[in-house]
C-alpha cells in the first residue's frame, strides 16, 4: 500500500470514530449529565428544611392536585400563613446554607389573587424551583374568589439544565 492510501484509510477511520462518538457517545454523556443534575436537585430537596410554620400539604381540589405531593423525590408541598411575596424571604433564608450562586426571585400579579412568586435556587450540581402562590379560601368546598387563606409553597427539582 502506498502512503496516500494509508493516510486516506487513517482519515476514514478517524472520521468514523468521530461520527460514532457524536451518534452514540454524546447523547449518553448528555443523559448522564441530566441524571447527575437531577440527582443533585433531589439531594438538595431531601436536605431542605423550612421553618415550622411551613406545614406539609397535599391539596387536591375536585381530584385535581393543586400542590403536592407532600413528599416525593421531585417535589414537596407546604402551606403557610401570609401572602406569597411576604414568605419569599423566609424561603430564601431557609435555603441559604445550600445555595451555591445568585438566587433569582420573580413575583407577578394573578387575576383575583395576590402575586405568585418563583424563587430559583442554584444548589451544588443542580437547581431547585420554589413556587409560592395564594391558597384560596373555601366555603362549603367552593373557592371564594379574591379571598385567600395563606400560601402554598411548592419546591421542585429543576430538570432543565439549560434554563
Amino acid at each position: 500500500m502506498n502512503r496516500s492510501r494509508l493516510v486516506a484509510l487513517g482519515a476514514t477511520v478517524a472520521l468514523a470514530g468521530v461520527v460514532a462518538f457524536v451518534a452514540v457517545g454524546l447523547p449518553k454523556w448528555h443523559d448522564r449529565q441530566d441524571r447527575e443534575w437531577q440527582a443533585a436537585g433531589q439531594r438538595a430537596l431531601t436536605l431542605m428544611a423550612l421553618p415550622a410554620n411551613f406545614q406539609p400539604n397535599d391539596y387536591k381540589l375536585r381530584s385535581n392536585r393543586i400542590c403536592g405531593p407532600t413528599e416525593s423525590a421531585m417535589s414537596k408541598c407546604f402551606v403557610t400563613s401570609g401572602e406569597a411575596k411576604d414568605t419569599v424571604g423566609m424561603v430564601q433564608a431557609a435555603l441559604k446554607s445550600m445555595t451555591t450562586g445568585p438566587v433569582k426571585v420573580t413575583c407577578e400579579p394573578q387575576p383575583f389573587y395576590p402575586e405568585r412568586c418563583q424563587v430559583t435556587v442554584p444548589v451544588d450540581g443542580g437547581r431547585l424551583l420554589v413556587w409560592l402562590f395564594a391558597r384560596p379560601a373555601e366555603q362549603a368546598g367552593h373557592i371564594v374568589k379574591g379571598k385567600t387563606n395563606g400560601s402554598y409553597v411548592q419546591v421542585l427539582v429543576d430538570t432543565d439544565r439549560s434554563a
